[in-house]
């Protein structure tokens, strides 16, 4: 399942931009190299509100190193190093999160239609949610049979932060282009 969501994902990402400056490879890299711990162990600190402790920093030191491996096997320009660590944190959480609110029942797609992410979307960046966005993500998630107002408020939590890590991944792939 996860390979699926991984896939499917960096498929989404080179169909929405074919002029994309990343390689499949270099899209890919990150999902296959990082620690199966990395990405879940950055979402609970977000969730449980402990990022500025020693393991927070641990886990940010694994993205760099993550980052570092994979740009090196990929052969990445240097001028685009920079960026794309913050592509490798910005993936790696996205992943994570398609996975546990798929897991959780959100109908992903209903959800990326409503903020504009996938192919043939605009991709655009929202930052925070409105509560107007928020109406207009429930009605989309309802209309495909799932209660925001009933689910668990973790999922609501996810939702946020996937949606920053969206908006991430948007601007990361404009500074890599």
């Amino acid at each position: 399942m996860r390979m699926i969501v991984k896939g499917l994902a960096a498929t989404a990402l080179l169909l929405a931009s074919p002029a994309l400056a990343l390689t499949k490879d270099q899209i890919d890299c990150p999902g296959k190299t990082a620690p199966a711990s990395l990405a879940p162990g950055l979402i609970d600190a977000v969730m449980n509100g402990n990022t500025k402790d020693s393991d927070v920093e641990e886990l940010f030191s694994q993205i760099d190193k993550v980052a570092t491996a994979c740009a090196t096997q990929t052969n990445l320009p240097a001028a685009q190093q920079s960026a794309y660590i913050t592509f490798v944190l910005d993936i790696l959480v996205r992943d994570e999160l398609v996975r546990r609110l798929t897991k959780a029942g959100v109908p992903m797609d209903a959800l990326n239609a409503v903020l504009g992410y996938g192919p043939g979307m605009p991709s655009r960046a929202y930052g925070d949610l409105t509560d107007a966005k928020v109406a207009e993500i429930d009605r989309a998630l309802s209309a495909k049979g799932f209660s925001l107002a009933n689910a668990p408020d973790e999922v609501f939590g996810l939702i946020g932060i996937y949606t920053g890590a969206q908006d991430g991944l948007v601007e990361d792939l404009a500074a890599l282009d």
